[in-house]
C-alpha cells in the first residue's frame, strides 16, 4: 500500500467507532472557463472555445446524526494532507447534527499533500464540495458552511472575501470557520467568519488575523477571532503529540485546546444558524 493508502485506511478505521454513516464521494470541480485573452485570440481565426470540464475530485462524507435534512459542512484539509483529525472533526460534526463533507484537494490530484501536489485550485474545491452538498436531498441547502485548517483555512478566509474575483454567486455559505490560517490583513469577510488559533503559533500572524477582524468589523461584517493561550499550530491533532507520530517541528498537540476548540466551532455553526 501507499502511505497515502495506509493513512486512509488507518484514519477511516479510527473513526468506525463514531457509528456514523461514511462513504467515499466524488464530484465535479467547475469547468475551466478560458481567459478573455484566448477567448478573442481565437474568436479572430475563427474558433470559438468553450469551457475544459473540471476535474472529478474526491472527498469523504459523514451523514449527519439527527436524519432527515441537516445543516452541513464543507472541510478543506491542512496542507499535510487528508489526516486522521480532519475525518475526526467530520465525525464530531456528524455527531452534533450536521452532516460533513471533508475535501481531499490532494488526493484527488494523485498527491499526498501540498508539497508534491501542484495545480490545485483551493477556492473552487471549496465552491465545487458547496455545490455538491446543495444538490444533496439530506441536506438543508441553506445552512451550509465552510471550515478549514492551516492551508485550508487561508483558502475558506479567500473564497469568503469580498476581493476574491471568479466566486459564483451561487455560493452562499451561512458561516465560515478558519482554524490557524494565515489571514490577508486587509479584506472583508462577506459572510460571518469564526478564526481559530493560538498564541504560540509560530507559522501564522495574529496581528494580521486581528487585523482583518477588525477591519471587517468596522465594515458591519460578523467576524470573531478566538485565541488558545499556548497553542500552537496543529493544536487539535494527535499526530504532532510530542510522542505522536510527527511529534516535530513546534507543533503540539493540545487535548484541552483541541476539545475547547470542537465545542467552540459548534456552538458558533449553532449560533449563526440560529
Amino acid at each position: 500500500m501507499t502511505p497515502k493508502s495506509v493513512l486512509l485506511a488507518l484514519a477511516i478505521s479510527s473513526i468506525a467507532t463514531f457509528g456514523h454513516t461514511q462513504e467515499t464521494v466524488t464530484f465535479q470541480a467547475s469547468p475551466i472557463e478560458p481567459t478573455a485573452f484566448k477567448v478573442k485570440r481565437a474568436k479572430a481565426t475563427g474558433i470559438e472555445l468553450k469551457a475544459t470540464p473540471g476535474i472529478e475530485l474526491s472527498g469523504q462524507f459523514f451523514a449527519s446524526s439527527a436524519g432527515g435534512k441537516s445543516p452541513a459542512v464543507v472541510i478543506l484539509v491542512s496542507g499535510d494532507g487528508l489526516q486522521d483529525s480532519h475525518l475526526n472533526w467530520a465525525a464530531h460534526l456528524a455527531e452534533q447534527g450536521y452532516a460533513a463533507l471533508v475535501v481531499d484537494s490532494f488526493g484527488s490530484r494523485g498527491g499526498f499533500n501540498a508539497m508534491d501536489t501542484a495545480g490545485v485550485d483551493y477556492n473552487d474545491d471549496a465552491v465545487s464540495g458547496y455545490r455538491y452538498l446543495s444538490n444533496r436531498d439530506d441536506v438543508d441547502a441553506s445552512r451550509i458552511a465552510v471550515l478549514g485548517f492551516s492551508t485550508g483555512g487561508a483558502q475558506v478566509m479567500s473564497v469568503t472575501n469580498e476581493a476574491t474575483a471568479r466566486i459564483p454567486d451561487s455560493f452562499t455559505p451561512y458561516a465560515a470557520v478558519s482554524l490557524y490560517p494565515i489571514c490577508p490583513p486587509d479584506g472583508v469577510n462577506k459572510w460571518p467568519l469564526l478564526i481559530v488559533a493560538g498564541d504560540a503559533d509560530q507559522m501564522i500572524s495574529l496581528s494580521s488575523c486581528t487585523a482583518h477582524v477588525e477591519n471587517s468589523q468596522s465594515q458591519n461584517h460578523p467576524a470573531q477571532l478566538e485565541v488558545y493561550p499556548g497553542a500552537t499550530h496543529f493544536f487539535d491533532n494527535p499526530m504532532y503529540a510530542a510522542d505522536g507520530d510527527l511529534g516535530m517541528l513546534g507543533f503540539d498537540y493540545s487535548e484541552a485546546g483541541h476539545q475547547e476548540a470542537l465545542a467552540r466551532v459548534v456552538d458558533y455553526l449553532n449560533t449563526v444558524g440560529s
